[in-house]
């Protein structure tokens, strides 16, 4: 996949304009993000507890932001986090329907990253997504538009869905853009408050060469998201409303071998 006039920083997934100034990029990332239903982030969830709660005697420090949110969980439930089920899952599954469609979409993050940023790119095109959205944007900056702002950070996070293996129609995208759609199954823009040239600009950009090369980007599930948010949701739960640790979460009965 080749995005026209810029250069490739990831095959197939992250792209390079400079800025006027040559000292930052304007970044266009390119990925496919697929849902996940919420028995498969509680699985993954368990999973990723138990293997940190395997290695963690032996002084692995976490390396994720997920591991960093693990390492705070109590001891007793740290190492019995799986037994918990009836207390914890809900945390995880929340009131979605377990038999909703999981639906994938076209990712596009757009922003602008300096130059000593790209630098540190390690090759994972969901770190250049990562990087802009952790920048604060320069909402101070005097531009006409999107492209003459040199503001710093994401400026721009869409999905498009994909039906089929197919993508929706440029047309239908346009014309939801042009009418600042933010929350549509069909085009789902990062914030309710956007120019519409803007947006139709990423997607004119992006779009033939996605739909023609879909087989041959990155897949992102959500289920490291997911796990992320719902860990929050699991810690601040074990911390009660006082912020207390609760001191009544029991450790798991113990099977009765004697009756």
């Amino acid at each position: 996949m080749q995005l026209p006039e810029h250069e490739v920083i990831v095959r197939d997934a992250v792209f390079g304009q400079p800025t006027p100034d040559f000292s930052s990029k304007y970044v266009t990332v390119v990925n496919l993000y697929q849902q996940s239903k919420p028995s498969e982030t509680w699985d993954y969830l368990v999973s990723k507890v138990a293997g940190f709660a395997a290695v963690a005697p032996y002084g692995h420090q976490p390396q994720s932001e997920l591991e960093q949110l693990i390492s705070k969980l109590p001891d007793k439930v740290l190492n019995n986090f799986a037994s918990h089920k009836d207390q914890l899952r809900f945390l995880v599954m929340g009131d979605v329907d377990e038999d909703e469609e999981a639906l994938r979409f076209l990712e596009i993050s757009y922003g602008v990253l300096p130059l000593e940023c790209l630098a540190r790119g390690n090759g994972d095109p969901y770190w250049y997504v990562r990087e802009m959205q952790n920048l604060k944007c320069d909402e101070e900056e005097d531009a006409e538009d999107l492209f003459d702002n040199y503001g710093i950070g994401e400026l721009i996070h869409m999905g498009i869905v994909i039906d089929n293996n197919v993508l929706a129609s440029k047309n239908d995208l346009v014309f939801l853009a042009s009418h600042m759609t933010y929350g549509s199954r069909t085009l789902n823009v990062g914030s309710e408050i956007y120019d519409p040239d803007d947006v139709i600009a990423i997607i004119n950009l992006v779009y033939d060469a996605a739909r023609d090369n879909l087989k041959n980007l990155r897949i992102i599930r959500e289920l490291e998201d997911l796990a992320v948010s719902s860990m929050k949701g699991i810690l601040a739960y074990l911390k009660g409303e006082d912020n207390e640790e609760l001191s009544d979460f029991s450790e798991p009965e113990e099977a009765d071998f004697d009756h």
